[in-house]
């Protein structure tokens, strides 16, 4: 009886550690050998960005760039503590919807950012050429995986194509210059 309660205690911890999402994302990530940023695998960005409201702004912005903000759908909770923090300054932190931006980071993102390239998703693809855009120079690593999706006709949102996104990335990573 003592190794049934043993197995059983066991399983339950594997259970709940596996539970935790931070320890769940890892053992995913690990087990299917993806790229990892801030800790958290391929899989984890791509289910941020799928999770999430997508607004493009189209090329008509000055050196015809496009931009993406992927911004967090506000939960009751947070809506709640947002009311409670402007009244009170109790929760600082809820004040506005979460971003996914992983671009800020620089070259630790561009593994993942360039595995992202691959994703079956366009707004993911989009996603992904948004921010290496946004590394310019930092971001030569990708821009073979970038070339590949200059053709790419899948829209992301507001009419705006991965192509497009992959096109003004490659720009800004050759007018960025430099070895």
């Amino acid at each position: 009886m003592t190794r049934r309660r043993s197995a059983v205690l066991l399983v339950v911890l594997v259970a709940a550690t596996l539970a935790v999402p931070a320890v769940r994302w890892r053992a995913y990530g690990w087990g299917r050998g993806e790229a990892f940023f801030d800790g958290r695998p391929t899989t984890y960005w791509r289910e941020a960005v799928l999770a999430r409201s997508l607004t493009v702004y189209p090329p008509h912005r000055p050196r015809d760039q496009i931009a993406l903000d992927v911004v967090a759908h506000r939960t009751l909770v947070q809506v709640a503590t947002g009311w409670a923090n402007r009244h009170t300054g109790l929760f600082p932190s809820a004040v506005g919807p979460t971003m996914v931006s992983v671009y800020k980071a620089g070259p630790p993102a561009v593994p993942v950012l360039t595995a992202l390239l691959a994703d079956p998703d366009p707004r993911v693809r989009g996603f992904a050429a948004s921010e290496l855009q946004c590394l310019g120079r930092m971001a030569r690593p990708a821009a073979p995986a970038l070339r590949r999706l200059t053709a790419d006709r899948g829209v992301v949102g507001g009419g705006v194509t991965v192509g497009q996104f992959a096109r003004a990335a490659l720009a800004e990573i050759e007018a960025d210059g430099g070895p």
